[in-house]
């Protein structure tokens, strides 16, 4: 069983990774085309129903130019 803090992270990460998709104007679909992600993994970051690998983590970094920290909610 999953801890509730890890839940709690998941999801913060996942309204980071949307409010940044978003801000970009950019559907889940055409992230997922531009990153060559699956749209259903994105959604699924997003709602902290899906864990992400550590190579997705990078390319989302990239992608948003962002630091890890911001994205894991450690610095804004």
């Amino acid at each position: 069983m999953e801890k509730e803090s890890t839940k709690k992270l998941k999801k913060e990460v996942g309204q980071r990774i949307r409010k940044l998709r978003e801000a970009m104007g950019l559907s889940v679909y055409e992230m997922g085309h531009m990153l060559n992600i699956n749209p259903k993994s994105i959604k699924g970051w997003e709602t902290g129903d899906v864990r992400m690998k550590l190579d997705s983590l990078i390319k989302l970094v990239e992608f948003f130019n962002v630091t890890v920290d911001f994205l894991l909610g450690i610095k804004d």
